[in-house]
């Protein structure tokens, strides 16, 4: 049993190791109770991909709306630069053999504002639900 907790402890590492400080004791203690049941002296493989993918989204889960709201910040600097330049001028991207460029400040404009408004909602319902999951208590903090 020894070797099969060493094993499942390695798996955990895909946590943080706050996470694992509060909560990993008793993820360990369901892991091994179901492999006792199953009579296993190993980790299956899907219980392995799903430590690591778990692991990661609990990882991350903090980190990426503020992603969202830095392209929603890009995006909206895109958008004031267009803007500035009056929607009338054009950038230097052309294809070679055609006699017009294809991207002009308005289609950088309207990419921008695009972008600013996808992102920018998008990280704050990541945001909202990562607040509401916190008080819940269904994630914890550390």
């Amino acid at each position: 049993m020894k070797e099969l907790e060493r094993q499942y402890r390695a798996s955990m590492r895909w946590y943080s190791a706050r996470w694992r400080r509060v909560h990993g004791e008793a993820l360990l203690q369901t892991l091994l109770e179901g492999a006792e049941v199953e009579d296993r002296s190993r980790p299956t493989r899907s219980e392995q991909r799903n430590l690591a993918a778990t692991g990661l989204r609990q990882r991350f889960s903090a980190v990426i709306p503020y992603v969202f709201f830095t392209v929603a910040f890009i995006a909206g600097c895109a958008l004031l630069t267009a803007w500035r330049a009056g929607f009338q001028s054009t950038l230097v991207v052309t294809v070679p053999g055609l006699g017009y460029p294809i991207l002009s400040s308005l289609w950088l404009g309207a990419a921008g504002a695009g972008l600013f408004v996808i992102s920018g909602g998008f990280g704050g319902l990541l945001l909202r639900r990562n607040h509401r999951a916190l008080t819940l208590g269904v994630i914890s903090d550390d």
